[in-house]
This record gives C-alpha cells, sequence and structure tokens, in this order.
C-alpha cells in the first residue's frame, strides 16, 4: 500500500471593461488561480489541501 494522489490546477484570466468609458471594472481580478491536493495515506485518511490566489483589484472605479 503506498500513498495515492491526485492533483489538478486551474487558471482564469479575464479583462473585464467597461463598454462606455474602457476602464475595468472595479472588483474584477485579471488572474483567479485555485490549486487543489488531495492525497490518501497508507491508512486511508485522506488529506485535501487547497490553494487560491487572486491577483490585485481595486474597490472603486477611481482606483
Amino acid at each position: 500500500m503506498g500513498l495515492r494522489n491526485k492533483g489538478r490546477g486551474r487558471n482564469n484570466y479575464q479583462e473585464a471593461e467597461n463598454s462606455k468609458t474602457d476602464n475595468e471594472l472595479a472588483y474584477s481580478p485579471r488572474h483567479n488561480a485555485k490549486f487543489t491536493g488531495k492525497f490518501v495515506l497508507p491508512t486511508k485518511t485522506k488529506v485535501e489541501a487547497i490553494v487560491k490566489a487572486v491577483s490585485h483589484r481595486y474597490s472603486s472605479p477611481e482606483g
């Protein structure tokens, strides 16, 4: 019996803009990434780790 594991990752890229002003939208990050790792130990204990990263975003149109 050995260590079994699974892993996966995801990255989203977006350019959200106001069509009237061509400015970026507030609260809309350009990058959003999530990585998940799942492990099953020889004792059949399941372990899961999730890491999420979000790029800079601003809270108002003034920036």
